[in-house]
């Protein structure tokens, strides 16, 4: 996955490289549906999607469907972004190493 947008980790803190098993990661995301619409989302790796309105707030009535028009701009976005991180790996990222080697 690549780095998140936002990660609310209390161990891991910037400029740490982000750990994919991170749990704390936060990623938006937007596309396009066949019909024009934009669709918006906050990702987060054990939740999933969850599809946001104008404003950034939730959707009060998430699409359930499996041909609901949301999902392929999302997979779509997925699938772009679900790729290995090219940086050098952290071993102590999400550890609580990295905070004893700091100062």
């Amino acid at each position: 996955m690549v780095k998140p947008d936002i990660c609310t980790s209390l161990i891991c803190h910037p400029p740490q490289e982000y750990c994919k098993e991170c749990s704390h990661a936060i990623f938006f995301g937007e596309g396009e549906d066949k019909k024009g619409k934009i669709w918006k989302w906050e990702f987060r790796s054990y939740g999933g999607p969850l599809f946001l309105r104008k404003d950034g707030e939730p959707l009060v009535n998430q699409p359930t469907e499996d041909d609901h028009p949301a999902w392929e701009p999302f997979e779509k976005w997925f699938k772009k972004h679900n790729q290995p991180i090219q940086a050098t790996p952290n071993p102590t990222a999400c550890t609580g190493e990295a905070d004893k080697q700091v100062g």
